[in-house]
């Protein structure tokens, strides 16, 4: 009976709050020692939270957010006063905590250790000397700055829980084998977080040596962790069977557009691809056309459905082009439809129109040149023809 009282009351703070009922009852399910805490201990806390920024329906939305970050044994050293009216500054809400005060002796900003209590308010529940410090240290160590030190906790608060020696350093040192100077280290850090939190022995390490021994360049694949790094923590056996796909598609390993290419398969699924092709055999397409134009542009398997049959459809039947011309220039697949295709392709129907290009005007003139050689071979070279036309439309 007293629990249910509890319970009662707990329930009642946070509809007060605003919190809907299907983010309480999971709340409750998944976390209940939370509701245990007392009325007014959990207002304090809360009111805490939202002095920090987090809405009240955010707080529960994910069934275990609260107990998460602000654990039972969490204590804040202020009291409210009479007159409260939740205007104090966010770092004042908790200027006693230890844990801020660790942030900035480190030399973090108030506004850093403002926004990273706020988006990552568990850090309050880990031990500061026998957890946040040793990692602050090693990240310093390793020469992270305040600022990337920031940007890898608000990233992924979980690194904090990795062990030192036997996660975090290991796989450290294997990245600074990668990269080619401490810029580009920082670089695959602060943009893949969540690499540190895997062993790089398992997929990353193997993975990396598949592409060392079919001849890919040290720089190509120091750039590809670095932006693409999810394709290479793919299961090895796996990535294995994709590298050869891709060789027998004809790529080059010294090229870039291998591991373009490689890239591009991992993220489609079979389905997915042959959904596509089928799409370019529709307008026209033969398969060896689709493999070449892979093989100039990877990029036109990515395209959506949507976007594939939408540029066909203009090309084909408003504009007059066959799908070997279209082929002929699979680029145009890669531009935005309504910033780059559509907008030239109208200038040139209208020069079109006034007999000042050839009608058999090659797709490639249209859509490969930049925007300042586009003006200049297109609009500028019939640029006074063009304004006595505009002036008689008037």
């Amino acid at each position: 009976m007293f629990r249910r009282w509890i319970a009662f009351d707990f329930c009642a703070t946070l509809w007060g709050y605003g919190v809907p009922e299907y983010r309480i009852e999971r709340f409750l399910r998944f976390q209940p020692r939370a509701y245990m805490l007392d009325s007014e201990r959990f207002k304090m806390i809360d009111r805490v939270v939202l002095e920090m920024g987090k809405q009240p329906g955010v707080l529960v939305a994910s069934g275990f957010e609260f107990q998460m970050h602000f654990p039972l044994g969490f204590k804040r050293t202020t009291s409210f006063p009479a007159n409260y009216s939740g205007k104090a500054s966010k770092i004042d809400t908790v200027e006693n905590n230890s844990t801020v005060n660790l942030f900035k002796n480190y030399g973090f900003t108030e506004p850093q250790i403002t926004s990273l209590l706020s988006k990552r308010p568990a850090i309050l529940s880990l031990n500061e000397d026998k957890v946040i410090r040793p990692r602050l240290d090693l990240f310093t160590s390793y020469g992270f700055s305040c600022a990337d030190i920031y940007h890898i906790l608000v990233s992924d608060i979980e690194i904090l829980r990795r062990g030192i020696k036997t996660q975090i350093v290991p796989c450290c040192e294997f990245l600074k084998s990668v990269a080619r100077d401490h810029e580009s280290f920082v670089g695959i850090v602060k943009r893949s977080t969540w690499v540190l939190k895997h062993d790089y022995k398992y997929n990353l390490q193997p993975n990396i040596e598949v592409l060392r021994d079919y001849g890919v360049p040290e720089y190509r694949i120091e750039r590809f962790l670095r932006f693409q790094p999810r394709a290479l923590m793919l299961d090895s056996e796996r990535f294995k069977m994709i590298v050869k796909e891709v060789l027998e598609m004809g790529f080059d390993p010294v090229k870039s557009h291998f591991l373009r290419a490689l890239n591009t398969i991992v993220g489609l699924s079979k389905e997915t691809r042959e959904r596509k092709c089928d799409l370019y055999r529709k307008w026209g397409w033969t398969d060896d056309q689709i493999l070449s134009a892979f093989r100039k542009q990877p990029g036109v398997l990515v395209a959506s459905e949507e976007k594939i049959e939408q540029l066909f459809e203009f090309l084909i039947k408003k504009m007059g082009w066959s799908a070997t011309e279209v082929w002929s220039c699979p680029i145009v697949i890669m531009h935005s439809f309504e910033n780059w295709t559509v907008p030239r392709c109208f200038v040139v129907q209208f020069l079109l129109s006034k007999g000042a290009l050839p009608k058999d005007l090659n797709l490639s003139r249209v859509i490969v040149p930049m925007e300042n050689r586009f003006k200049e071979r297109l609009v500028g070279l019939h640029w006074p023809r063009l304004l006595t036309w505009w002036l008689d439309s008037l």
